[in-house]
């Protein structure tokens, strides 16, 4: 397996790159060639949204910003569309509002304030509303928001349905690391291979690791003397020599979290919590 091809050095050069300006706070593929995100501002309480082409990193839209411009989020990006919700309360994690949009142009397509997105399945959104001690449940048209059925109190059929939908082939081509700790079973078979990358002793966190064919992807907290931390991330082949090395975050106060993932032929990063990073796999692991 070739990784990086035609590209020798430890540090190659991105195959592209999106800064968002501020902390990258979620990335959300539609699977249709796309990437959609949201950009929080922590000190200004802002929240922007984009979408970039899945392979050039080029912007389809971004900055996008609606009237509550914290509070919310997004839900899904599905079939053209993304839908993103809002909260019941400040400070509170149950969501509540849905508010769908195109994908390729961001107009606001409908809006829905009293139901909580569930899940999206064949053209329909599966919604939940709040009734007193119980939840009630409807079935939306996923173009129009109309409400097209009433199901009920009853969440079983929708648990089902989620099920079945979680075990299809969605998520095929996406591969993300299983987080290890020195409690951990396998730990000291991640130091046989990683042993030359840190010091232990300096690690903060957990190591982040995905194993993907012959070849490993790792990335770590170690202390820095000056203070703070620094995230590095390395690829490794099946005898532990590096193939990669970046650092991903510098002079951190705290660790970062969901640091990097690979989907089909394409290893992704965020760099310094705003900037994403690709670069190109050749060849794909199993």
């Amino acid at each position: 397996m070739k990784l990086f091809s035609k590209n020798n050095t430890l540090t190659p050069r991105p195959l592209w790159e999106f800064d968002a300006g501020t902390v990258l706070w979620r990335i959300k593929p539609d699977n249709a060639g796309h990437f959609l995100g949201e950009a929080r501002d922590p000190e200004a309480r802002i929240c922007t949204f984009f979408c970039i082409d899945e392979h050039t990193g080029a912007p389809l839209w971004q900055g996008l910003r609606f009237e509550e411009s914290w509070w919310i989020g997004i839900e899904d990006a599905i079939d053209g569309r993304i839908f993103f919700h809002g909260f019941g309360k400040p400070d509170m994690p149950q969501h509540l509002g849905i508010i769908a949009c195109s994908i390729d142009t961001a107009e606001v397509l409908w809006r829905e304030t009293e139901l909580a997105f569930l899940f999206y399945h064949e053209g329909h959104v599966y919604a939940a509303e709040q009734r007193f001690d119980t939840l009630h449940f409807h079935q939306l048209d996923a173009a129009t928001g109309a409400r097209v059925r009433d199901l009920g109190d009853d969440p079983a059929p929708l648990n089902r349905l989620r099920a079945q939908l979680n075990e299809e082939e969605w998520f095929s081509g996406y591969a993300y690391p299983e987080q290890f700790t020195p409690g951990h079973t396998e730990w000291q078979q991640v130091l046989d291979r990683t042993q030359a990358l840190f010091d232990t002793a300096a690690i903060v966190g957990t190591v982040d690791i995905l194993d993907r064919g012959d070849v490993r992807y790792v990335a770590w907290h170690e202390k820095l003397t000056a203070g703070g931390l620094a995230q590095r991330f390395a690829v490794l082949d099946a005898d532990g020599r590096q193939l990669m090395r970046d650092t991903i975050l510098d002079y951190a106060d705290a660790p970062g979290m969901d640091s990097f993932f690979v989907k089909d032929h394409q290893l992704l990063y965020v760099r310094n919590r705003s900037v994403l990073v690709a670069h190109p796999v050749a060849g794909r692991g199993k």
